[in-house]
């Protein structure tokens, strides 16, 4: 994890920058320059409740996605490069852990695990 209360996770946007992707308890999600040590934008709001777990994948065509878990029961994926949800999925209980594989989005929640192939 990031820090306490907080999940990490690492990705490439626009023109190859590193960027990081932090979740935190008060249900946002940031992204920062981790040369910088600062925030790209305004924090990615929307969840209800704490982030849980966020990742980094790349859609089908090739834009990075950040994915971000919630103890709300709700998986949100986000454009980096413009800080916007471009889509919800809504869980049966709260989300643990997210993972992307290629196009394939691993998903704990507290009933399990399931994987899934999403186009975003």
């Amino acid at each position: 994890t990031a820090g306490s209360g907080e999940s990490g996770a690492c990705g490439t946007a626009r023109a190859r920058r590193l960027v990081l992707a932090t979740g935190s308890d008060d249900g946002t999600a940031r992204i920062w320059d981790p040369l910088a040590g600062t925030p790209l934008g305004e924090p990615l709001a929307g969840h209800a409740g704490s982030v849980e777990s966020v990742a980094f994948g790349t859609a089908r065509d090739r834009r990075l996605v950040l994915a971000t878990g919630s103890e709300d029961g709700t998986v949100r994926f986000w454009g980096p490069a413009c800080n916007v949800c471009v889509k919800t999925l809504h869980r049966r209980s709260s989300v643990r852990a997210v993972a992307w594989s290629g196009v394939l989005l691993g998903i704990g929640d507290d009933e399990g695990m399931t994987v899934i192939e999403l186009a975003v």
